[in-house]
């Protein structure tokens, strides 16, 4: 895992904006991050529905500007301890999501911290939330908190979520690194086998049989293994592989959770580019959606120095 220099938290002043702040200020001291950067977005849609269309644009954009002084105001009022990492604050105008992800890479973030409204199958209803724009966007790690769903460090228990696809090695660097050196890394990895089979022998394909779904496996498990051999980790970390071939994806990820009750789960994005990301559905959205615990989203194309 790049080691975290910049951590962006987005605040709008609510009691679940502190649950953000309290987790990204927890993460800047576990992780001896150099700076928080901490914003507040005004929502210029929300504005424009609040004035009349008869005002005109000066006098609204006076208002909006007003707005952000006074934002800024409140953020400069903000009482951090002074624990060696510098704390600068920024409010701007625009979208949430988009300005958050958008603030993000101008800082050069290297994790932002959003929160969530409680988890449940009704969040997936909620069309164009600003945490639901920032994992599709975000050109870093995002890692999405609540009320019901606070960041407790240390990670004594972390679940990863691997598919093998670039992305993976990055998921595992994140899950080893922010979980404690003697916490439990269960690294849960899913694979398509096909229905039927044909070798040649026989005359028609035939299903394929549980032995060969069970090799299928072991062979999976390997390459996963292999893969946890290249993160750097520490040697009281304990991992363990899950290989499994059910689907979906985001199910099975949900129903780990259920049994294993991890206090942070760790994924990615699919492969598709950010375009692709904010119109189709994600097993990263589901999840995020639906958790009972911290969920870090890692994006497919995440840059980083090492």
């Amino acid at each position: 895992m790049k080691k975290l220099e910049t951590i962006l938290v987005g605040t709008d002043f609510t009691p679940l904006a502190d649950v953000a702040l309290a987790a990204a200020l927890d993460l800047v001291r576990a992780t001896g991050a150099k700076r928080l950067h901490v914003v507040h977005v005004i929502n210029t849609a929300t504005a424009a529905t609040i004035f009349p269309y008869s005002v005109p644009e000066a006098q609204l954009m006076q208002a909006l500007e007003r707005s952000v002084q006074e934002a800024q105001a409140r953020l400069d009022g903000l009482d951090f301890v002074d624990a060696g990492y510098t704390i600068t604050r920024k409010a701007i105008l625009g979208p949430p999501g988009r300005e958050l992800a958008l603030e993000a890479e101008r800082v050069g973030a290297d994790l932002v911290v959003a929160a969530s409204h409680g988890y449940g199958a009704v969040r997936r209803t909620l069309i164009g939330s600003v945490t639901s724009s920032l994992i599709r966007t975000a050109h870093c790690p995002v890692l999405v908190v609540g009320e019901e769903r606070p960041c407790r460090m240390p990670f004594k228990n972390v679940l990863a979520s691997v598919d093998l696809s670039g992305v993976s090695r990055d998921i595992l660097g994140y899950a080893a690194g922010l979980a404690d050196e003697e916490a439990e890394l269960h690294v849960l990895s899913l694979f398509e086998h096909p229905l039927v089979t044909y070798d040649g022998s026989d005359v028609l394909p035939r299903y394929v049989s549980e032995e060969e779904i069970a090799r299928l496996a072991g062979e999976h498990a390997k390459a996963v293994q292999a893969l946890v051999d290249q993160v750097q980790h520490p040697p009281t970390l304990k991992v363990d592989i899950q290989a499994m071939s059910k689907a979906p994806a985001s199910q099975v990820i949900l129903e780990t959770e259920e049994i294993l009750q991890p206090n942070l789960i760790v994924l990615g994005t699919s492969g598709h580019n950010a375009w692709h990301r904010m119109i189709l559905g994600s097993t990263a959205t589901r999840v995020v959606a639906e958790a009972r615990c911290p969920v870090l989203v890692v994006p497919h194309d995440v840059r980083h120095g090492d």
